[in-house]
């Protein structure tokens, strides 16, 4: 998932059933740890609804 072109959020499809979800930020050094794929497809989307 991209936003606005400085922001990427990924994971590594390498067949890990739950991989690890990481965020990238413009001017960073390296990707920061988000969390595992299902929490962060189960809380991302309540996230968005509250903001």
């Amino acid at each position: 998932m991209m936003h606005q072109g400085y922001m990427f959020w990924y994971f590594k499809a390498d067949g890990t059933k739950n991989p690890n979800v990481y965020c990238y930020r413009e001017r960073s050094l390296k990707p920061n740890l988000v969390t595992d794929l299902k929490t962060f497809l189960s809380e991302y989307p309540n996230e968005k609804k509250d903001n």
